[in-house]
């Protein structure tokens, strides 16, 4: 039976992306994700989500971890984390509850438990998945159930609760030091998740965690292509030094276990780097290459997404096959 491949992360992880700057465009090449589960031949359990920031990243993968019985059906969990200033929050009365109308319960969770399934203390000998009803393994409520038995990747998400999400590109609370610190114990919560069931991990900051508030966000690729320009639709610079914000990722040396995070400490005036600037060679002052989709749009094309791709997978031949 294959491991599983459990992914989350933003637009450069999304399998349903669509460039807003070539929305004509077929983008429809394999993803970082899909790659990386068939070189290593396991099943994907794709999470990531165009615009997520890192509460999101976090809390799918950990309501899809913390719900697995066997847990040592994860062969990989990779995080691929965005910028610390987007704010992430849930709606599950109503969004959440439009999204798991397929499962035909109104009980937002579930749990695997002696071969039954549990929905808020009811037992049931019903397995509901994309909309059908159907009995699992023919009846057979005594086979040890898994995860791969009935469950494809949506349906995961909406029996862990990974639903509802919503996304502002900027916190209306608190600052960037403050988000920084934030975003930095959110990955030490996932590094301490993982230990503590013993599941194989990398994480990454995908994209820079900071630099394009520090600098003065742009229009985004949607609002430059409906007519915003960077001259006059622009956020004012931060005003806090970029010094201070890497002291504060500095306090995480020799707590950040460097081998499983990919580019830590994450800037490359302290000897770290974002993985895309990185890997796709797209550093602010270097320009556009071949590997990113446009002048317009910075997220990996099919190369681009391979580069990625085998970037994590010499990383992790090292740590667990060497």
């Amino acid at each position: 039976m294959k491991k599983l491949l459990l992914v989350s992360g933003d637009s450069f992880a999304d399998p349903q992306f669509r460039s807003s700057s070539h929305p004509e465009m077929d983008v429809s090449w394999p993803k970082w994700p899909e790659l990386m589960a068939k070189k290593l031949d396991m099943k994907l359990i794709n999470l990531g989500r165009s615009g997520a920031g890192n509460e999101y990243i976090s809390s799918s993968l950990q309501d899809v971890i913390v719900r697995l019985d066997d847990k040592s059906q994860i062969g990989l969990v990779v995080a691929g984390w965005s910028q610390c200033f987007r704010h992430d929050y849930q709606e599950i009365s109503w969004h959440g509850a439009m999204e798991k109308t397929s499962w035909q319960k109104k009980s937002l969770e579930h749990i695997a438990k002696k071969g039954k399934i549990v929905w808020k203390g009811e037992w049931s000998e019903d397995w509901y998945v994309d909309g059908d009803k159907e009995t699992y393994n023919g009846g057979d409520m005594a086979k040890s159930k898994t995860i791969h038995d009935r469950m494809d990747a949506n349906s995961i998400k909406k029996s862990a609760g990974a639903t509802g999400w919503e996304c502002l590109r900027v916190n209306t609370h608190g600052d960037i030091e403050g988000w920084v610190r934030k975003s930095l114990r959110t990955y030490m919560n996932f590094q301490l998740m993982c230990e503590r069931y013993d599941i194989p991990y990398l994480h990454t900051q995908m994209i820079p965690m900071y630099i394009d508030y520090m600098r003065g966000l742009m229009p985004t690729e949607q609002e430059v292509a409906l007519g915003a320009t960077r001259e006059n639709d622009s956020m004012l610079p931060s005003q806090v030094p970029e010094e201070e914000l890497q002291k504060i990722i500095l306090e995480y040396e020799g707590i950040m276990d460097p081998h499983k995070f990919v580019g830590w400490p994450i800037s490359r005036f302290i000897g770290g780097y974002p993985l895309n600037l990185e890997v796709l060679g797209v550093w602010p002052d270097t320009g556009i290459n071949e590997y990113v989709i446009s002048e317009m749009d910075n997220h990996p094309n099919k190369e681009g997404n391979q580069l990625i791709a085998d970037h994590l997978l010499e990383q992790y031949e090292e740590i667990f096959n060497s």
